[in-house]
């Protein structure tokens, strides 16, 4: 039986941790899994068919600290000499940076998963040019690269890696629920009022402290009642408490917190927004489109993938709200929901599946 190690930085509630769930459904292995102190959604992993061991290696971290990240270095090599697997999967930028640096000693084949670049127009120019740098010079230590779309395929392949190392591999997204939902078919309060939604974290990246701003922008546009709901859970929840007690009439501002009921939340709204600042092909907007819910957001990666492959919607450069917001009063003066239904099949669970077996029976079979 194939033996794999999964290195992760963290495991939540997000995209990264799904495309480990999936790599760990697609083949029956020997799998273990090294993950940090952030264990908020190891629940997710309880019912696996392939049950993983968990080693948790609290030096795993997500912030660059160099003594501590010394500390990780010398304990991910200790794992992979104890556990001697046949492959390693990692995910997340610091996991994949110390596991392919901790490989060299070993040569073992390696897969890294791109859920979203770590260098990119929502990252300042110093960030940009380490991270660039970083990516650059240790591509040579990773055998095949997965990525969620295709825009993140192409920002890295802009880096110079083989374009035949980088396969497009989906997160598995149950979508039935959604393509049922071609139409608003949950009644509202305030029919007369633009519906506006979002789901995901409550952190700064997903730009979520924009999004009451936003929701007045479109206020101002439109010339009729906005509601915004916010479903999801995070470090910023409290700041958007705040701001939700202060918003100016025309405008109410509703926190759901995490939620499972994402297509009927969908059946209610008129446009699901992400103000985003990195991407690499945001599952909500996925979602978005196959409930025929029409999305505004930032150009970040994953965004033109979506409407090039038939989604609605409308987007503008990072930090522009009111130019969002402007573009969002055109669309809804004239958009009806339209669901794009052939363009799913890729996020289908038994294709990203198939997808991860070729990829771990080829190495597995190179490095015979």
């Amino acid at each position: 039986m194939m033996k794999i190690l999964h290195i992760i930085t963290r495991i939540a509630n997000g995209g990264s941790e799904q495309r480990l769930i999936d790599a760990l459904r697609s083949v029956p292995a020997a799998t273990t899994v090294v993950v940090s102190g952030d264990l908020t959604g190891i629940g997710r992993l309880d019912g696996l068919p392939n049950a993983p061991t968990v080693i948790h290696e609290p030096t795993l971290r997500r912030e660059v600290h160099i003594p501590n990240d010394l500390k990780c270095f010398n304990q991910i090599r200790r794992i992979i000499r104890d556990e001697i697997p046949d492959i390693i999967h990692t995910h997340q930028a610091k996991a994949g940076l110390i596991g392919r640096l901790a490989n060299l000693s070993f040569s073992i084949p390696l897969v890294h998963s791109y859920s979203m670049a770590s260098h990119g127009p929502g990252y300042a120019v110093f960030q940009n040019l380490i991270f660039r740098s970083v990516e650059k010079r240790t591509a040579f230590a990773v055998d095949r690269y997965v990525t969620v779309g295709e825009d993140l395929r192409r920002r890295q392949i802009s880096l110079g890696i083989r374009p035949d190392h980088i396969e497009v591999v989906r997160s598995a997204i149950q979508l039935s629920d959604h393509l049922a939902r071609n139409s608003r078919l949950t009644a509202v309060d305030d029919p007369n009022a633009c519906h506006i939604l979002y789901v995901g974290s409550l952190d700064g990246r997903k730009g979520v402290l924009s999004l009451a701003p936003f929701a007045c922008q479109v206020r101002e546009e439109l010339g009729r009642p906005v509601h915004l709901r916010i479903a999801g859970d995070g470090p910023l929840k409290g700041q958007l408490d705040r701001l939700a007690s202060d918003v100016p009439d025309g405008v109410t501002m509703e926190l759901l917190g995490y939620r499972t009921d994402i297509p009927e939340l969908m059946g209610s709204a008129d446009l699901a927004v992400l103000l985003s600042s990195a991407e690499g092909l945001p599952q909500f907007l996925v979602q978005a489109a196959a409930s025929g819910l029409p999305f505004a957001s930032y150009h970040v990666d994953g965004t033109t993938e979506l409407l090039n492959m038939g989604a609605t919607g409308v987007i503008a450069p990072i930090g522009d709200v009111s130019g969002l917001a402007a573009q969002v009063a055109n669309l809804l003066s004239t958009e009806t929901r339209l669901c794009a239904d052939n363009i799913f099949t890729s996020w289908e669970q038994s294709t990203v599946l198939e997808q991860y077996r070729n990829i771990y029976i080829s190495m597995f079979s190179e490095s015979a």
